[in-house]
């Protein structure tokens, strides 16, 4: 089976816990169909670490599978900082800075 060109996620209100399953299918999915990922963050309600574990693991997927993996949309400073310890939001810039050379 091809795989899709772009699948956008919208994520939105309740990224937490409560929602967790929900997002791992969609995830999942998304892996199995697609070659471009990308997550729109939009008027995020709650957020909590499972699903940043959740981007974490999804983001080193893409990685092994060379799926590539972008986020765009307003996220809470403190998520960024987190990601960004993380290793998901440096090495999206990185590979941002190293597509435009």
């Amino acid at each position: 089976m091809a795989k899709n060109d772009l699948k956008i996620l919208t994520c939105e209100g309740d990224l937490s816990i409560e929602t967790s399953e929900k997002w791992y299918k969609e995830f999942k999915k998304a892996v199995k169909e697609h070659k471009d990922i990308r997550f729109s963050f939009k008027r995020i309600e709650k957020l909590d670490l499972s699903f940043i574990q959740l981007l974490v693991s999804l983001k080193n997927t893409c990685d092994k599978e060379k799926i590539n993996f972008e986020m765009t949309g307003e996220l809470p400073e403190v998520v960024k900082e987190t990601l960004t310890l993380t290793g998901v939001l440096r090495q999206e810039v990185e590979r941002k800075e190293g597509q435009a050379e």
